[in-house]
Formats: C-alpha cells, sequence, structure tokens
C-alpha cells in the first residue's frame, strides 16, 4: 500500500510548502526548475511552460514560489547574470 503524504508531512521552506504529487501540473513546473542546470527567468520559464501547455498565470505563480522556497532573492539572478559579462 503506498504512503499518502499529509500536509504535516511536507516539508516547508522560507514559509513556502512545495507542490504535493497530487498537483501534477504545478509539481511539473517545480520538477522542471529543480532539474534545469541554470537559473531560468520568469520569461525563460514561462516560454517553456507556453509549449508545455501550463497555464501562463500559474507557471508564474509557482515559478516565484520555487525561489522563495530555495531562498532565491532577485539581485541574486541579476547579480549572477551581470557577473557573466565581466
Amino acid at each position: 500500500m503506498a504512503s499518502k503524504l499529509t500536509h504535516s508531512s511536507i516539508q516547508s521552506r522560507n514559509g513556502v510548502t512545495p507542490p504535493t504529487d497530487r498537483s501534477v501540473k504545478i509539481r511539473a513546473v517545480w520538477e522542471y526548475l529543480d532539474a534545469s542546470t541554470t537559473l531560468l527567468t520568469v520569461a525563460e520559464i514561462r516560454e517553456v511552460g507556453r509549449a508545455k501547455g501550463w497555464n501562463d498565470n500559474n507557471t508564474k505563480t509557482e515559478y516565484y514560489r520555487w525561489r522563495m522556497f530555495h531562498g532565491l532573492a532577485k539581485s541574486q539572478a541579476t547579480s549572477n547574470r551581470s557577473g557573466d559579462e565581466q
């Protein structure tokens, strides 16, 4: 018998709880971001989402929730990109 995930068994970080396995479409966004080898921008993940048929607003929302969960601030993304130019 498969064990069921309960709300209390899911790890919460930075005030954000990741989606459960029951949230299939939302979980797909998080899994894509987790598997990415680079830190994507919101425009890039929205483009991926459109290609995969994900809801545009949900993709954007889950992108920011994923960033919060991992403690990634906007300044980190911009400093990474500006560091590439130097």
